[in-house]
């Protein structure tokens, strides 16, 4: 029997006899040999293309690739002005990128998108080597303090010079040449609407000093004093004098009653015409004189704030005041109701005043029975709640009256 050592070696395939291992060891040797070659030969390849091939790749140094251009010796400055597709913020760097541009935020990330941030993905677009030479930085702009109006972001430089130059003629005195430089700002065509809020206020302010009281400042045409001569009365002299207000407007700005005008007392007298712009969406009526500053532009004089009709009513276009239709105190019949209110009647809903304006344009002269007028109704001030006209508070109607001349003096409506 034999012993299960002997019987075991002999059948198993695993071991084998020794010639056997003999046979393959030739075989190993061969394939080896054609691994090592066909290393060599990929190296041998792979330097060639890296030494080489790199010649012809894209230098634009967005796509990742080094620009061929800085290692020839050409200086930083004359590589940034190749014409290359780069990101808006690429050419800003140093300064915060506009939050509201979406071409300088990151889709992904929601993020701005500062010159090499995504090292991963894009080099920095303008990185220079640290052997290559340096550009010098430009050199610092001093400046403008906080309180120079020309450094504003977004305010035009020329308006603000009007602006500040008006703020130094009011320093020295100068009023009319003050109220012309900000006359001009006001209408300046790259005025923004802050700056016209501002110069509203500023002339509004203005005109109750120089042009509705009693002082006459030199120089302002539409101003002049006048001494009372025997049997005048206020409306033959606004009549004499061509000066195309009411009789009123005298009596107002002079204070004085008109029977109690006495011989050899000075008068102020205002010369006109006036007329209206009504600016719809901002509810406002701004008050312009004839006369002109340097520019061209009528004077502004004043805003006031009004209520319109109902269901966006009030027509938009120009008018003019029609002939014998102010009206003091007047009656009034509601169109819908028929309801009547007499002359005086404090409860009438047009109140104390009444222009009526006719149209004189295709737009505005098809239409009837619109107007300007007072109302009971203070809250209705800034509001849709009229029938179409557009209504005023008391004091505002009432100096408006008094400027407004039939058939000379325009009201303009605007959207």
């Amino acid at each position: 029997m034999a012993l299960p050592s002997q019987s075991a070696r002999s059948r198993n395939p695993s071991y084998g006899p020794r010639f056997t291992v003999s046979r393959r060891r030739p075989r190993r040797g061969r394939a080896r040999l054609i691994f090592a070659i066909l290393i060599l030969i990929g190296g041998l390849t792979a330097i060639y293309f890296w030494q080489w091939g790199g010649e012809e790749q894209p230098t634009d140094p967005v796509a990742g690739n080094t620009d061929t251009s800085r290692e020839q010796g050409s200086s930083p400055s004359d590589a940034d002005e190749r014409p290359v597709s780069r990101p808006l913020s690429a050419t800003n760097i140093g300064t915060t990128p506009d939050p509201n541009n979406s071409g300088t935020r990151d889709l992904v990330m929601g993020q701005p998108t500062n010159a090499g941030n995504d090292r991963s993905t894009t080099p920095d677009p303008i990185a220079v080597p640290e052997t290559a030479p340096k550009q010098t930085p430009p050199a610092a702009q001093p400046e403008r303090p906080a309180s120079d109006p020309v450094a504003r972001p977004g305010r035009d430089a020329q308006v603000q010079s009007l602006i500040a130059s008006g703020d130094d003629l009011m320093g020295e005195g100068r009023v009319i040449q003050a109220r012309d430089a900000y006359n001009r700002a006001l209408h300046h065509p790259r005025s923004a609407a802050a700056d016209r809020a501002i110069m509203r206020t500023k002339l509004g302010d203005m005109a109750k000093e120089i042009t509705f009281s009693r002082r006459v400042v030199a120089g302002d045409e539409m101003a002049s004093e006048y001494t009372v001569q025997s049997g005048d009365l206020l409306s033959t002299i606004v009549r004499r004098e061509g000066l195309d207000v009411e009789w009123m407007l005298i009596e107002r700005i002079n204070g004085v009653s008109a029977n109690r005008i006495r011989v050899g007392q000075t008068l102020k007298l205002l010369r006109g015409p006036f007329h209206a712009v009504i600016s719809k969406a901002a509810y406002r009526l701004d008050l312009y004189s004839d006369f002109r500053d340097s520019a061209g532009n009528r004077l502004y004089l004043g805003s006031f704030s009004v209520g319109l009709g109902e269901y966006d009513s009030t027509p938009v276009g120009s008018w003019v005041v029609r002939s014998n239709s102010k009206l003091i105190d007047p009656a009034w019949v509601n169109p819908r109701t028929g309801e009547r209110f007499a002359a005086g009647d404090p409860e009438n809903p047009i109140g104390n005043r009444w222009i009526g304006i006719r149209g004189t344009d295709a737009n505005t002269e098809i239409e009837e029975g619109i107007g300007l007028h007072g109302t009971i109704e203070p809250n209705s001030i800034g509001e849709q709640m009229s029938m179409g006209c557009v209504r005023m508070l008391r004091p505002d109607i009432e100096l408006i009256y008094d400027l407004l001349v039939p058939e000379v003096s325009t009201v303009m409506i605007q959207p």
